[in-house]
């Protein structure tokens, strides 16, 4: 079941605002999270077990927050529904969150939240009505401002490699209270600490994890635990 549910019925943005809030206090306790995009294939043939291997290994260094590249089908669905019935322990998230299907195919599943990478106006009031919290990706001051007035206390900074690690110091001043920003895109397990320092309040990985027992990320977490 998703840690992030709560029984405050009245008003759905305050559940809004209060799941935002829970999902920024798991990330404060493990700021990284591990992004995987299963094989298409496997997910249409339902072969599911690459997937929960990656994930156990991830579990047996001490990674908290997960989160699975969406796929808009039933399959995958049954997949997100065995890893969180399976790995109760985590966070899991949907990474890659882009359209209507996709968002409608999320709602089916117990995650505890979902990633875009874009600001999609038309998406975020849908997740708000339902009490999503679908983290959009930002890039310029514009978008960040525009996420904030929505009401968002959490964005993720995408590509944040484009810019690199000191853009949030140039953008702070006039865009203060910056929100919590989760770093992602091109970030390798080497520059975590790096990220961090930088003003970031957590980074995600991806494609640039050569594996998911990288001695780096191992290092990182055994050092914070």
């Amino acid at each position: 079941m998703s840690k992030l549910l709560n029984t405050h019925k009245n008003n759905y943005e305050s559940v809004w605002l209060v799941n935002q809030r829970n999902l920024i206090n798991n990330f404060k306790k493990q700021p990284i999270i591990i992004v995987i995009r299963p094989n298409l294939y496997d997910i249409e043939n339902e072969i599911f077990s690459p997937t929960i291997n990656q994930i156990s290994n991830l579990n047996s260094i001490g990674i908290k927050n997960i989160e699975i590249a969406c796929t808009p089908s039933n399959k995958w669905v049954s997949l997100m529904r065995i890893l969180c019935r399976n790995f109760p322990s985590n966070i899991f998230g949907a990474a890659s969150v882009t359209s209507n299907e996709a968002f409608k195919t999320v709602l089916q599943t117990k995650v505890s939240y979902s990633m875009s990478p874009v600001w999609n106006l038309e998406l975020q009031q849908k997740a708000k009505e339902a009490n999503h919290v679908l983290i959009p990706g930002v890039l310029s001051p514009s978008e960040i401002n525009c996420a904030k007035a929505f009401g968002y206390e959490i964005l993720k900074l995408f590509p944040a490699s484009l810019f690199g690690k000191s853009y949030l110091k140039k953008i702070e001043t006039p865009l203060n209270p910056i929100p919590f920003i989760i770093a992602s895109g091109g970030i390798n397990p080497k520059e975590i600490n790096s990220w961090l320092e930088s003003g970031f309040n957590a980074v995600a990985l991806g494609r640039s994890l050569s594996n998911h027992k990288d001695d780096y990320l191992i290092d990182w977490i055994n050092k914070n635990k």
